[in-house]
């Protein structure tokens, strides 16, 4: 069971045909497991507030309102407000795993011992969140999981997250079922594209291969710089050459937006990532260490570097990790909206 921050009253929605992963709200059994798991929070919370009471301003702005969360979905005082709440949230999960192409690598949706496999959904979709602001696609809206049931032993915070939307910020007010319909709205764009996409055993192959390199380690050090630019190699670069050049690497990634750099920088800045990958590659960490100087004089000037949080090398990778993000979101957007562009461009 995983759940999104986006609360309504649906009829079960499949967004992706080919994967047979859809949106649905709770059954029965998870509703009464869900009021208890709000009365665990709301003690929880009510135990912390009044620990703390000495650093609130406003106190009864940061406690939980159950029934003016109930009351900004609709609710009417039929139901109990908590049972509201309960019976409005949304679940992503497989509708009719018989059907789905993850049959081709599982006997069920989800092994017990691995993530589930809607979680790799939800970070796939939130990858694409670098594209998707990069184009200024206000319509689009990503949701993310407040509530993961392979989380046992973790605190439940699903009020907390549904009491920021009903109760928002004085500067930032979201109204809630109007988030919630943009939020169903994007994953079924996303799922539409990847049905478009998977045109057989081989686009789910590496479409799964994706999904599992995206999912897992998201420290930005060496490694992840590494598995990136692996990625974004493997999806833009030619297959049938024996050498990949920096050049050729130079030629294509400008082809994407770049977060920060200048146009007549990107040639420049997509070698220094192909030696990045390379240096990494074949283990030549001393020579790492200058690139990584190198890094910091041309694209950090400005930056400030917190020793206290992070070491030096580490918000270095830091900010290779991020605008490799947004580079690789751009090439997952167009793998899902215009395959045979991408093809032109791995190809070419």
């Amino acid at each position: 069971m995983v759940l999104i921050n986006a609360v309504k009253k649906i009829e079960p929605i499949i967004l992706s045909k080919r994967l047979e992963i859809g949106l649905c709200n709770p059954s029965g059994d998870w509703i009464s497991g869900f009021i208890d798991d709000f009365k665990e929070e709301i003690m929880l919370e009510e135990h912390f507030f009044q620990s703390n009471l000495e650093y609130y301003t406003e106190p009864n702005d940061s406690r939980i309102d159950v029934e003016r969360i109930a009351k900004s979905l609709g609710w009417n005082g039929t139901d109990t407000a908590m049972r509201y709440i309960a019976m409005h949230l949304i679940e992503i999960q497989f509708l009719d795993f018989d059907t789905s192409l993850l049959k081709l690598k599982n006997v069920c949706d989800s092994p017990t011992c691995e993530p589930q496999y809607t979680r790799k959904f939800l970070k796939f979709c939130d990858m694409l969140s670098y594209a998707i602001k990069n184009h200024n696609y206000k319509h689009y809206t990503i949701p993310f999981p407040i509530y993961n049931s392979d989380e046992l032993d973790e605190k439940q915070h699903i009020l907390r997250f549904i009491s920021a939307y009903s109760h928002p910020h004085r500067q930032w007010n979201i109204d809630i079922n109007a988030f919630s319909t943009s939020a169903i709205s994007t994953l079924e764009d996303i799922g539409g594209r990847l049905d478009a996409f998977l045109k057989d055993d081989n686009d789910f192959y590496l479409l799964d291969y994706i999904f599992n390199a995206i999912y897992h380690d998201d420290d930005y050090n060496a490694y992840y710089v590494f598995k990136i630019m692996s990625l974004i190699e493997l999806l833009i670069m030619k297959t049938n050459r024996k050498v990949k050049t920096a050049d050729e690497m130079a030629r294509k990634l400008p082809q994407f937006h770049f977060s920060g750099i200048d146009d007549e920088q990107k040639a420049d800045f997509a070698k220094l990532l192909w030696k990045f990958r390379n240096k990494i590659a074949h283990g030549e960490f001393e020579s790492l260490q200058k690139l990584l100087t190198q890094y910091r004089e041309k694209y950090m000037k400005e930056f400030w570097f917190d020793e206290y949080e992070y070491s030096i090398e580490n918000w270095t990778y830091g900010d290779i990790g991020l605008r490799l993000n947004s580079i690789l979101s751009e090439i997952l957007w167009l793998l899902i909206s215009d395959t045979e562009q991408l093809m032109k461009i791995k190809n070419g």
